[in-house]
């Protein structure tokens, strides 16, 4: 059967004129994605960033991790307050620095060295027990914290405490953290009033023996009456006074912050 003339002019016009795309044809289109360079330069950046972040990293984890440790011995020092109010004894947070913590026992029996002198074979908290501890935080193998004070060249010497309590027999001339304790009375106040002190020291070759660092802490328990407990960091340079521990805050004068970190 023969197509009529005017129906094979538009065939022949669409063909002319739409050309009929083929597989063939889009075979050979080129795929986008990135070059070598751009690589290289990605990961260039990424190294770059890596190299700067990293540290900050690092040393936010560290400070996070020593305001942790500072607010749960803080919280300690709360609890062995509220328990010598509740038993009516007597509660004694000592300084440990042999086993890298700080404890705290209710001194049921009313020992006046504050020794730890607990019974096992009794349950009914007629004796001496206790309230709670609070190992040392460690990074790396060694303490984050020691009971360090920014006029000492070593930890556990005489400015790791200021105030506080004698115990274990020691005399006025003693010094050190072994030597002292925050003994909290049955009416809520403390014995004698004083701070606890704690600095981060920088690493060394030898873990035992490490440097002073610049950031220190003080735990402060004054006035007596009342036992309040205060955290404070030390400034080596405030624009706004001298040196010395600061509440954490804002220099109402200047602006400036109370706090300083130097690392």
């Amino acid at each position: 059967m023969t197509r009529p003339a005017a129906t094979r002019q538009v065939t022949r016009e669409l063909t002319n004129d739409q050309p009929v795309r083929t597989q063939a044809s889009e075979v050979g289109t080129p795929s986008s994605g990135f070059t070598m360079i751009e690589l290289l330069v990605v990961v260039a950046v990424l190294g770059i960033v890596s190299v700067i972040t990293v540290p900050m990293m690092f040393r936010q984890i560290e400070r996070s991790k020593t305001m942790g440790f500072l607010a749960e011995v803080r919280l300690l020092l709360q609890q062995a307050r509220q328990e010598s109010i509740r038993r009516g004894v007597d509660a004694v947070v000592l300084l440990d620095p042999a086993n890298q913590r700080v404890f705290a026992f209710a001194n049921v029996d009313g020992d006046a060295d504050s020794n730890y002198n607990p019974d096992p074979l009794v349950t009914n908290r007629t004796v001496d027990y206790e309230i709670g501890q609070r190992p040392f935080v460690f990074a790396g193998g060694s303490p984050l914290l020691m009971f360090w004070g920014p006029d000492d060249a070593t930890p556990d010497a005489e400015d790791s405490t200021e105030g506080l309590s004698l115990i274990n027999g020691c005399g006025d001339g003693d010094a050190g953290p072994a030597c002292r304790a925050v003994i909290f009375q049955s009416d809520g106040s403390v014995r004698d009033a004083g701070g606890i002190r704690f600095g981060i020291p920088e690493p060394t070759a030898d873990p035992l023996n490490p440097d002073p660092g610049q950031n220190f802490f003080e735990l402060r328990i004054e006035p007596a009456a009342t036992a309040r407990v205060e955290l404070l960091k030390y400034n080596w340079d405030p624009g706004f006074g001298p040196e010395g521990f600061y509440p954490r805050g804002f220099d109402p004068d200047s602006g400036e912050a109370l706090w300083r970190w130097y690392r």
